[in-house]
Parts: structure tokens; C-alpha cells; sequence
């Protein structure tokens, strides 16, 4: 519907209705406020009034079609709040958009690099299991672009794991295996077969 087309506030059937309802039913979230108060100064001077104003565009987006992908080339890694103080306008416009939840709530305690944050307690873990053990961190690196780098399921240790065991890692520890190779020691604890692992060096 051309904008020459749409209904003013003044012209509303419905004398009850919510007037910011009726801007994003009429007009969508992408008029600015001076574009607004151009083509219905009667709701313009409604949502001011209201102290809804703010839910308007002051000029034309400068997020572009993504404003998700705005915030991570340009704020990646900043919380809510960081964002907020940084730039207020893109912290409305992912509210607006119901994209906040993929904006960090607090200071990340995986540092800069996830993914070595992962390989250090969790190597070899299946992205089902990590998700289970820490959704944390399994979202973070779904946002980081690096779930690619975590294994969808265990590799096989073939019919017997700890044949597996003898011809690869013989006379490790169980602390030296869970280091080496956390799947194996995940796949042997699982199987009761972790009792045939010597607690220390002979």
C-alpha cells in the first residue's frame, strides 16, 4: 500500500487503539521520525506525547538490512549493557527487531578465543554433549562461526575401545589419556572400561 494510501491516526476506526501498534501496523519499523511527522503529524505528536517517540527511527538506518550482523563486524564481544552506553540507537533497533538475545549479557568468561577455551576443558566433547554440558559456550561459538571446529559425534574406537587404547596410547594414565584424548576417555568411562586404565605410571 502506497504511503499516500494508509490511514492516519486521525482516521482510525478503532478510537482505542494503541498508537504504536498502529505506527507498525501503518507505516512499519523503518519510517524515520521526520518522515512520520510529515505523512501523520496527528500519530507523531500521539507517541511523543505517550513517550513512545523513542520507538521511531531518528534517520534512515545506518545498520543496514542486518543490524545483527552490524553489531558483530563493528561491537562484537561487547554485553548488553557495553552496547547500550556505546550505541544506544543499534541497542534499540536489535530490541525492536528481537535480536538483543544474541547480544552477550556479561563480560565473555571464555576470553578472546573461544574455541581454545573449548579445547582446553572440553576437547573431544560432541556438539550434543557440550550444549548439554555448557550452552555457553556452545552459542558462542555458534555465533562466532566456530561450531564447524567441534565434532558432531564420536569417531569410532571400532567393536573394542580399549584395543583402541593399547595400540595407540599403551601405558598412559587416565589423567595423561582424559589430556590426550578426551573422546576415548569419554568412550571408555561410558563403557566401564576406565577401571582397565592404570591411575598412574608403573
Amino acid at each position: 500500500m502506497a504511503l499516500e494510501n494508509k490511514v492516519r491516526w486521525a482516521e482510525r476506526e478503532d478510537r482505542n487503539k494503541n498508537p504504536l501498534d498502529f505506527f507498525r501496523e501503518n507505516y512499519g519499523s523503518d519510517m524515520t521520525r521526520g518522515e512520520l511527522f510529515k505523512k501523520d503529524a496527528g500519530l507523531y505528536q500521539r507517541l511523543w506525547r505517550d513517550g513512545l517517540l523513542g520507538e521511531v527511527l531518528t534517520k534512515e538506518s545506518r545498520f543496514g538490512e542486518n543490524p545483527l550482523v552490524y553489531y558483530k563486524q563493528n561491537y562484537e564481544g561487547l554485553t548488553r549493557g557495553q552496547l547500550q552506553k556505546k550505541d544506544n540507537s543499534l541497542y534499540n533497533k536489535l530490541r525492536r527487531d528481537g535480536l538483543l538475545g544474541e547480544v552477550l549479557t556479561k563480560e565473555s568468561r571464555y576470553g578472546e578465543n573461544p574455541l581454545e577455551y573449548y579445547k582446553q576443558n572440553y576437547k573431544g566433547l560432541t556438539r550434543g554433549k557440550l550444549s548439554e554440558k555448557d550452552s555457553g559456550l556452545y552459542q558462542k561459538l555458534r555465533r562466532d562461526g566456530l561450531l564447524g571446529d567441534v565434532p558432531t559425534s564420536n569417531r569410532s574406537f571400532g567393536e573394542n575401545p580399549l584395543e583402541y587404547y593399547k595400540q595407540n596410547y599403551k601405558g598412559l594414565t587416565r589423567w595423561q589419556l582424559q589430556k590426550k584424548d578426551a573422546s576415548l576417555y569419554e568412550k571408555l568411562r561410558r563403557d566401564g572400561l576406565l577401571k582397565k586404565i592404570p591411575l598412574k605410571k608403573k
